[in-house]
C-alpha cells in the first residue's frame, strides 16, 4: 500500500462530510461494496458485456484502490463518522440548555474590546464559550472564574446559502456565547504557564506598537507577524480580497520557510548541521505555541518539521504525505475545522502548487521570443507558475464564499511577493528589538512602515478598471465539472505534450486512455451535432418565458423581497438597513449571487436609513 496516510485522510474526510450532511456512513459504504462486487463478478470475470470487459486494465486500478486501501478507507470513514455524530450530539445537547446559565471555567484569551462589552474566551471541560463581560470588570489570561449569565446559542443559516454562524463557531470548537451578569474570580494563574507568558508578551508588544503606529498599518503588521487580523478595517480586508492577497494577512508556509532559512543561516556555522536542524524544529514549535494553533500555521509547521526530519534521516521528503499528515492531525482534534476558510484556502492553495506547479512552469517555459529563447525560464516564470497553480484550487473556494473575482491577481501577487519577505524578516527583528531596546526598534520601524505602506498601495487596485467582477455562485455539479476538466488537462499535458519518460504508472494511464478512446470512438460529425444541439437548447431555454419567482430574504429586521419576472427582469424591494451593519454586503449581495443572478434591474426601497445598499449594488444596478 503506497502512502497509507493519504489513503487514511481520504477515508477520514469522506466520513466527516458524510456524517455532517447524512448522519450515517454505513448505507454509503454498503452501496460501494455492492457496486464493486457487481462490477468485478459480472463485468470483469464473466465478461457478459464485451464493451465493459476491463479485466486487462482493472489490475492497474487495483494497484491504487486495492482491497487493503478500500478497507482502510472504510475503517477511517466509519471512525470519523462516529466522531462527528457524537460531537454533533454534544453541541445539540449544549444548545438545548436554558437561557439562564451558571458555569465554571478558565479565561484563555486576552480581552477583545467591543462597543459595550469586553469579549473573552472561556474554556470549561474542553468546551470553548465566548463570554461578554462589562467593561468595568478586567480579567486576566488564566483566571478561573464562576459566572452567571444569559446563554445564547449560535444562529443557523437564515437564508439560502447564507452565512451559518453555528458552523463557523464549530470550526473553532466554540459552543455559543454568554452575556455575563455576575462573575467571581476563583483562582488566578490557573492555566499553562508557557501559554500565559506568551500572552503577556503579545500584550506588551501590542501596547508598544499602539504608541507609535497608525491603526491601519499597525493592524496589518499584527496580522502578518502575529496572525491577529480581527481588528483590521473592513475596507482594507476587502481590498486585500479583491487583489487576491488575503493569504498575506494569515500565518502560512512563507513564515515557516523564512524561519527555517534564517535559523539555518545563523546556526549552521556555529553549532553544525544536525544540531542547527534540531534547534530549528524547537524554534518552529515555540513559534506555533506563541502565535496560536491556526490551521494554516499548523499545516506549515508540521510540513516544515517533517521536511527537516527527512534531512536528518537522509531520506526524501514526500510533500503529499506531509500535507496529509498535517490535515489528519487537525481533523482529529476538530473535524468541523473543514468549515474554516483558513483551512480551506491553506490546503487548497498548497495542493494546487504540488499538483500543477511543474506543468504550468513547463507551459510558461515553452513561450519563446523571436530568437527562439524561452521568455519565462527564470525566477519570474517560477513565481508566476506558483501563483497560477495555487489559484487553480483557491479560485472555486473564493467564488463559493464571496462570488467575486479580481483579474489582477498575478500582478498584485508578483509585486507583493517582492516585499512580503522583507516585511516578515524585518517584522520579526522589530518585535525582538521592542523587547530588548525601544530606541533601536524605532529605527527598524521606519523601514517597516514604508514597506507596509507599499503593500497597502499594491492592494488598493479598486481604482483600476474591471478590478472586481461579480460571478453567479456555481452549484456542486459545476465545481465537480471544473475539477474534472482541470485534471484532464493536467494528465493530457503530463503524458502527451511533454513526453514524460516512460514508467509503469504513465504507461498504465496511457493504456486506460487508449482503451476509452477505442471503445467510445468519437466522431467529429457527432460531436459537432451534439455541440450544436446544446447551443440551440441553451438559446431556446433562455427565450422561453419562465414562471414568476418571488423570494423573501431575512435581513434581520423584517424581510426583503427579490422578484424575478417571466422575462428574467430582477427587482429588489425593501432592502432594509441597520446601523453599523452593511445589509447589502453581508446579506443581500451574497443571496442574489447564490441564486444565480449578477445584475439587478430595479431597486424599490420603502425606507432607507443608511447608504449601505445603494453603495453595495452600484455595480449590479442597471436602472
Amino acid at each position: 500500500m503506497k502512502r497509507p496516510i493519504v489513503i487514511a485522510i481520504i477515508g477520514y474526510l469522506i466520513g466527516i462530510i458524510w456524517g455532517i450532511y447524512n448522519k450515517s456512513i454505513f448505507p454509503f459504504w454498503l452501496t460501494i461494496i455492492v457496486c464493486q462486487f457487481i462490477i468485478e463478478k459480472t463485468f470483469i470475470r464473466k465478461k457478459k458485456f464485451k464493451i465493459l470487459s476491463l479485466k486487462r486494465y482493472f489490475r492497474y486500478l487495483k494497484l491504487y484502490i486495492n482491497k487493503k486501501s478500500l478497507i482502510l478507507i472504510i475503517i477511517m470513514s466509519i471512525i470519523s463518522n462516529i466522531v462527528v455524530i457524537e460531537l454533533n450530539n454534544q453541541y445539540e445537547k449544549f444548545y438545548s440548555r436554558d437561557e439562564k446559565i451558571d458555569i465554571v471555567g478558565t479565561i484563555i484569551s486576552s480581552k477583545n474590546e467591543k462597543n459595550y462589552y469586553n469579549l473573552y474566551t472561556l474554556k470549561s471541560t474542553n468546551k470553548y464559550i465566548y463570554v461578554y463581560v462589562d467593561k468595568k470588570i478586567n480579567l486576566d489570561y488564566g483566571d478561573k472564574v464562576y459566572l452567571k449569565g444569559k446563554y445564547k446559542k449560535p444562529e443557523i443559516q437564515r437564508n439560502y446559502r447564507g452565512f451559518d454562524y453555528s458552523k463557523y463557531l464549530k470550526s473553532k470548537n466554540v459552543y455559543g456565547s454568554i452575556k455575563v451578569k455576575d462573575i467571581e474570580i476563583i483562582e488566578k494563574n490557573n492555566y499553562f504557564k508557557i501559554l500565559k507568558k506568551c500572552n503577556e508578551i503579545k500584550i506588551f508588544l501590542k501596547e508598544k506598537i499602539n504608541e507609535n503606529w497608525n491603526s491601519g498599518e499597525k493592524d496589518i503588521l499584527l496580522g502578518i507577524i502575529l496572525g491577529e487580523n480581527e481588528k483590521i478595517d473592513e475596507e482594507i480586508v476587502e481590498s486585500f480580497k479583491i487583489s487576491n492577497l488575503s493569504h498575506i494577512l494569515a500565518i502560512s508556509g512563507m513564515h515557516i520557510s523564512y524561519i527555517i532559512i534564517s535559523a539555518n543561516f545563523v546556526l549552521k556555522k556555529l553549532i553544525g548541521y544536525r544540531k542547527s536542524n534540531y534547534i530549528t524544529i524547537f524554534i518552529i514549535i515555540l513559534y506555533m505555541i506563541f502565535i496560536g494553533f491556526s490551521p494554516s500555521l499548523v499545516r506549515a509547521s508540521i510540513m516544515g518539521i517533517l521536511t527537516i526530519c527527512s534531512r536528518l534521516l537522509y531520506s526524501k521528503s514526500d510533500t503529499i504525505t506531509n500535507i496529509s499528515l498535517s490535515a489528519f492531525i487537525l481533523l482529529i482534534f476538530n473535524p468541523f475545522i473543514i468549515f474554516d476558510l483558513g483551512f480551506q484556502f491553506s490546503y487548497s492553495g498548497t495542493l494546487g502548487i504540488i499538483l500543477f506547479n511543474k506543468t504550468i512552469y513547463k507551459i510558461l517555459k515553452s513561450i519563446k521570443n523571436k530568437y527562439n529563447k524561452s521568455l519565462l525560464d527564470n525566477k519570474f516564470g517560477k513565481a508566476i507558475s506558483i501563483i497560477l497553480s495555487a489559484q487553480i484550487f483557491v479560485f472555486p473556494i473564493s467564488i463559493l464564499n464571496s462570488g467575486t473575482i479580481g483579474i489582477y491577481f498575478i500582478f498584485t501577487n508578483l509585486l507583493a511577493s517582492i516585499i512580503i519577505g522583507p516585511i516578515i524578516l524585518i517584522g520579526i527583528i522589530y518585535f525582538f528589538t521592542l523587547i530588548i531596546n525601544f530606541k533601536i526598534s524605532s529605527i527598524v520601524a521606519f523601514s517597516l512602515k514604508i514597506l507596509i505602506k507599499i503593500l497597502i498601495f499594491i492592494s488598493n487596485i479598486n481604482f483600476l478598471p474591471f478590478s472586481k467582477f461579480y460571478l453567479a455562485i456555481p452549484n456542486f455539479f459545476i465545481i465537480v465539472l471544473y475539477f474534472i476538466i482541470i485534471m484532464y488537462v493536467q494528465i493530457r499535458f503530463i503524458i502527451y505534450e511533454y513526453q514524460i519518460p516512460k514508467n509503469q504508472t504513465i504507461q498504465r494511464i496511457r493504456n486506460i486512455i487508449a482503451l476509452i478512446r477505442y471503445k467510445i470512438k468519437p466522431k467529429k460529425k457527432i460531436l459537432k451535432w451534439m455541440l450544436g444541439l446544446i447551443l440551440l437548447f441553451s438559446i431556446l431555454y433562455n427565450l422561453i418565458p419562465k414562471d414568476l419567482k418571488i423570494f423573501f430574504i431575512d435581513v434581520g429586521q423584517g424581510d426583503s423581497t427579490f422578484i424575478v419576472t417571466p422575462t428574467n427582469k430582477t427587482i429588489l424591494i425593501d432592502g432594509g438597513g441597520q446601523e453599523n451593519f452593511d445589509v447589502g454586503k453581508k446579506i443581500l449581495l451574497p443571496y442574489i449571487l447564490s441564486r444565480g443572478y449578477t445584475s439587478i434591474d430595479y431597486i424599490l426601497i420603502s425606507h432607507f436609513d443608511t447608504d449601505h445598499i445603494r453603495t453595495e449594488f452600484y455595480l449590479l444596478w442597471k436602472n
